[in-house]
C-alpha cells in the first residue's frame, strides 16, 4: 500500500492561544502541500474549506479563522464563511446549505474558470476620518459595491448570559484614552459603497481612534455583504496604521 496522507488538523481542536493559531496557519497549509504531493495533483488542485462557525464560552475561534485563511496564499484553495448563519454555541449549525452553495462556488470559479462570485470582502486597510470614526478599505468587494442587511444569525444566542458573555462581535472602534477602550459601533458604506465607515462615541480622554474591528469574535452579528452574492465581509481586528 502507498503512504496515507496525513489526517487534517482538527480545526477547532487548536483555538486556544495566539501560539496555536500561528501553529495552524504553517500546519493547514502544509497540510494542503503534501495532500497535493501524494495524490499528485499540484497547485492548483482545487482545495476547499468552510471557516469555522460560531462557539461560545470565551473561545477565540476569531484567531483560528485568520489561521485558516493562511491557506488562501497557496492559490487554488476555496473557502466559505458560515458564521454569520451559525447557531450561537453549536459550533456544528444544521443549515448547511449557505456555506455548501458558497463553496461551490468557488470551485466553479477555481477549479472550472467560470466567473462565479466567491471571495467574501476583506479588510485591507483603516484610516481615522475624524474624532470617533474610521473609514475601512476592502478586498474583493466587487463592482457592485456592498449592501447591508440584518444580521441572519440574531436572536440566536443571548449575549449577556453565562458563558457567552463576551463572546459576541459587531463593529467597534478602539480609543487612544488611558484604558485603550474597545467601544461598538454603527456601520454605514462610503459613498461608493466600496467601503464601510465606523462611527462610535470617544470615551472620556480619548482623541481619536487607533484600531477596528467588524465580527471579530466567537459569535460574530455580520451586517454588510457583497452586494452582487451573498458574501458576508470576513471579521478582522487591525490597528489603524501610524
Amino acid at each position: 500500500m502507498g503512504s496515507r496522507p496525513p489526517l487534517p488538523p482538527p480545526g477547532e481542536a487548536n483555538t486556544g492561544t495566539q501560539a496555536s493559531a500561528d501553529a495552524y496557519a504553517c500546519l493547514f497549509p502544509s497540510m494542503i502541500q503534501s495532500w497535493r504531493t501524494v495524490f499528485n495533483v499540484p497547485a492548483p488542485a482545487f482545495f476547499g474549506y468552510i471557516e469555522l462557525s460560531t462557539w461560545c464560552d470565551g473561545v477565540p475561534v476569531a484567531l483560528l479563522r485568520d489561521a485558516q485563511y493562511a491557506a488562501v496564499a497557496l492559490g487554488g484553495v476555496g473557502y466559505a464563511l458560515n458564521a454569520d448563519h451559525g447557531a450561537g454555541c453549536n459550533i456544528h449549525p444544521p443549515d448547511k446549505k449557505f456555506c455548501a452553495k458558497r463553496l461551490a462556488k468557488s470551485a466553479l470559479a477555481l477549479a472550472y474558470g467560470q466567473a462565479a462570485p466567491w471571495r467574501s470582502p476583506t479588510y485591507a486597510s483603516a484610516t481615522a476620518t475624524g474624532a470617533g470614526s474610521a473609514t475601512v478599505a476592502l478586498a474583493d468587494v466587487g463592482a457592485a459595491g456592498l449592501a447591508l442587511r440584518a444580521s441572519a444569525n440574531a436572536g440566536t444566542v443571548d449575549c449577556a448570559a453565562a458563558g457567552t458573555k463576551g463572546s459576541c462581535a459587531w463593529a467597534a472602534l478602539q480609543f487612544n484614552d488611558a484604558a485603550k477602550t474597545w467601544v461598538n459601533a454603527t456601520v454605514s458604506l462610503t459613498a461608493d459603497a466600496q467601503g464601510m465607515v465606523l462611527t462610535a462615541p470617544p470615551p472620556a480622554g480619548a482623541t481619536a481612534v487607533v484600531a477596528t474591528s467588524y465580527a471579530y469574535n466567537a459569535i460574530p452579528f455580520m451586517t454588510v455583504y457583497r452586494a452582487d452574492a451573498d458574501l458576508p465581509v470576513r471579521g478582522w481586528s487591525r490597528a489603524i496604521a501610524a
